[in-house]
């Protein structure tokens, strides 16, 4: 069957890609591998968004189906600066207190699903700025999901702002309308 296949190649006249050059000093750019050992890890920005339930399930499914790894990051504004100190430093405390206890249920919500431990990452000021850190010093992630709003209702915020920064992972962008039965079916 394969010398059949070989003469109808040579016969049509299709040639053999030439082979990958193993030079380094070739003229393809080099290519960064991120991730170790072929393992996928995921990241997922935990906000209060209804969305982030659908990004959440999503990412449970393919932890469980691929053996891969999760990292949720919750980002805490920066409090502002405000004339009263125990105010901002209560402001800012509740801000930290929120975004702990969406990093908790997410990571319960992702072990109930998967049985999978996500790495837990709490961090406080710009959104994309601790975005693009913790891509910086995690090499490990290899993919960030995020989520659209539902039904057209325009481009969440961190879509708009991924699209317009060069990441170093690829964004995989489930839409905000799947139902949990829709997702399921997808993973």
């Amino acid at each position: 069957m394969a010398s059949f296949l070989a003469l109808m190649k040579r016969l049509m006249g299709i040639k053999r890609p030439p082979p990958l050059a193993s030079n380094p000093t070739s003229a393809l750019p080099a290519c960064t591998i991120r991730g170790e050992n072929g393992l996928r890890g995921f990241l997922v920005l935990i906000d209060e968004t209804p969305e982030i339930q659908a990004v959440i399930r999503y990412v449970a499914w393919r932890a469980y189906n691929e053996a891969a790894r999760i990292t949720l990051l919750s980002v805490a504004p920066s409090s502002e600066q405000t004339d009263w100190i125990f105010v901002g430093s209560r402001i800012r405390y509740d801000s930290v207190q929120q975004a702990e206890e969406r990093l908790q249920r997410a990571a319960a919500e992702i072990h109930r699903i998967s049985g999978v431990f996500s790495q837990l990452i709490l961090r406080e000021g710009d959104t994309l700025q601790e975005v693009l850190s913790v891509l910086d010093e995690y090499r490990d992630i290899t993919i960030m999901v995020t989520a659209s709003r539902p039904h057209g209702e325009g481009m969440a915020p961190l879509i708009q702002a991924v699209t317009a920064t060069s990441l170093p992972v690829p964004v995989t962008i489930i839409p905000g309308f799947l139902t949990p039965v829709d997702i399921d079916a997808l993973c």
